[in-house]
């Protein structure tokens, strides 16, 4: 058996503690690094999260210039466009109506033609105003049309109504409807 003396001892004890805060602080460590792991995993999948937002914001924002710029194309477009409807109306005693051409677009309409139920407004006898071959609707105007229902005539209700015309758009449009 070896024989320790007290300075012995001592050493050993010294070694002894050294070697429990050696394990302690490797521990320490250990449980820091984790910690510190653990931390930097949140700390990047909160930069990928960050990165996705900033992403689909951009995204978003894209789309919407892209909606203002289509808004903004629509808006020219129409500005050079006249928009032609038609009705028709009473006009005086039961026999008179009146065709009204409404221009509700914000350009003037140009090279207008007006069909009644397949034929020209023009060959109709029936329609006592006819439309000028040079005929116009600023925007907003009207042109109106009497005619007159004979029991005996050619022209009666349904009246299935076509208009024609150019605007400033470059495109030859229409209108139809069956009016009563």
């Amino acid at each position: 058996m070896i024989d320790l003396d007290a300075t012995n001892w001592i050493n050993l004890g010294l070694l002894a503690i050294t070697g429990i805060v050696g394990v302690l602080s490797w521990r320490g460590a250990r449980q820091a690094a984790k910690e510190a792991h653990t931390d930097q995993q949140a700390a990047n999948l909160a930069a990928v999260r960050s990165a996705s937002a900033a992403e689909q914001a951009n995204t978003i924002q894209k789309r919407l210039v892209e909606i203002e710029e289509k808004r903004e194309r629509q808006k020219a477009v129409s500005s050079k466009k006249a928009i032609l409807t038609a009705a028709i109306q009473r006009s005086g005693d039961k026999s008179s109506y009146a065709l009204i051409v409404s221009n509700r677009g914000a350009c003037p309409a140009k090279d207008i033609e007006v069909f009644v139920n397949d034929q020209p407004l023009n060959d109709w006898k029936e329609f006592l105003t006819k439309i000028p071959e040079d005929c116009k609707i600023g925007p907003g105007g009207t042109f109106q049309s009497i005619f007159l229902l004979f029991r005996a005539g050619k022209l009666m209700p349904p009246y299935h109504v076509i208009l024609r015309w150019s605007d400033e758009s470059s495109a030859r449009r229409g209108w139809e409807s069956t009016l009563t």
